[in-house]
Formats: structure tokens, C-alpha cells, sequence
């Protein structure tokens, strides 16, 4: 094996490299025999700590590893960061565990479902990366919904990281526009402006 893969292996401890790919946000291994079965339940458990299926809690694992994963997501793209830092260390919506804050939108049409509902099971809904996936009154084609960026997201609560405003450009800072939410057995996935999925 070689040295750097070694050595990856060592930082990541006892996680697969599913488990990893889910905790890093970056696409699920090519030698996954599962099919992508693993990864959902992987990011499905990102959400469900109590399900009864055989893998260890992501949060307790983001835990583990987070504030390194976040350091080299920073590195690599400054005023952005991951899935699990969204779920997890992100601001929260009201109070829940599970929802972020969302960022604020600027512009478009359509009303975020989970602004609009005072149903309990309000943590259910997907948001990813802070932007609503449930949408009520929203045409993608003619006036898609725009949110503000990531870096303004973070640069308003205080999250930028120390040098990482000196790193951004302005377009860091232009809105994101939701062009359409698809749903696949790897679980919701958007496509903005800036964003594509794995794969896609």
C-alpha cells in the first residue's frame, strides 16, 4: 500500500471508506459491492442515530474526525463547507438538532415547506447545504430560487475561519440559484449555480 494511502488510512481510524466518503462529502468508493446501499444508509444515519441498521452513528464519527475534515474542506474550498458540517455544527433552525439555519433567500420563487410548517416532524425535511429541499409555489424554470452564498452565510454568523476571507473572490459571494431537486437511492440531491452532485 502505498505511504499516503497508509497514512489516510491511519487518520480515518476504524471508518470504512463509505463511512469516510460520507463524513468527507466526497463520492462513495467505485469498489462499493453494495450498489450505493451502504452509502444511503450512511447518509440516511447521518439524521437517524436510533434506526436499527449495522453502522456505527456518522455524528459520533463527525465527532471524531470533523474538525480535521473541516480544515482541509477549507483549504481546498474556502467559503463552502461540507454535508456533515451543515448537519451537524452548522446553526440551528429554531432549535433542532437536525435543521440547520437555512440561508436566507434573495431572490426567485416558490416557499420553503419547512417554513411554512408547524408540523413536529419538521426535521424530516431535507436541507442540504442550508437550502431547502421541499417547495411549495416554485417554478425552476422561469424564476428559480436564489439564496445567499455559502461565504455570506458564514461570514454573517462569525464562521469564517482565520485567512479564509483574504482567500475568497467576489463571485464567493454572488447568491446560488436552486435549478432543481432530484431524488435518487442515494437520497436528495440538489443542483445550484455553484453545486453538482457526485457523479452528476
Amino acid at each position: 500500500m502505498p505511504v499516503k494511502r497508509r497514512l489516510e488510512k491511519q487518520r480515518r481510524g476504524e471508518c470504512s471508506d463509505v463511512e469516510w466518503s460520507v463524513l468527507a462529502d466526497v463520492p462513495p468508493p467505485p469498489e462499493d459491492t453494495t450498489n450505493g446501499i451502504d452509502f444511503y444508509l450512511c447518509c440516511y444515519h447521518r439524521r437517524s442515530g436510533d434506526i436499527n441498521i449495522a453502522v456505527p452513528p456518522i455524528e459520533d464519527l463527525w465527532r471524531m474526525h470533523g474538525a480535521e475534515i473541516v480544515a482541509d474542506w477549507i483549504a481546498a474550498h474556502p467559503g463552502t463547507r461540507p454535508l456533515c458540517w451543515w448537519e451537524y455544527d452548522a446553526p440551528r433552525h429554531e432549535g433542532l438538532r437536525y435543521t440547520p439555519e437555512l440561508r436566507i433567500q434573495v431572490a426567485g420563487s416558490g416557499i420553503p415547506e419547512p417554513l411554512r410548517s408547524e408540523n413536529v416532524k419538521l426535521e424530516a425535511f431535507d436541507i442540504v447545504y442550508g437550502i431547502p429541499t421541499c417547495w411549495d409555489e416554485v417554478d425552476f424554470d422561469i424564476s428559480p430560487p436564489a439564496f445567499e452564498a455559502e461565504a455570506v452565510y458564514l461570514r454573517r454568523h462569525g464562521l469564517l475561519a482565520p485567512g479564509e476571507l483574504r482567500r475568497l473572490k467576489p463571485a464567493d459571494f454572488e447568491p446560488e440559484v436552486l435549478h432543481r431537486v432530484i431524488y435518487t437511492h442515494l437520497g436528495t440531491r440538489i443542483f445550484t449555480s455553484k453545486r453538482r452532485p457526485h457523479g452528476a
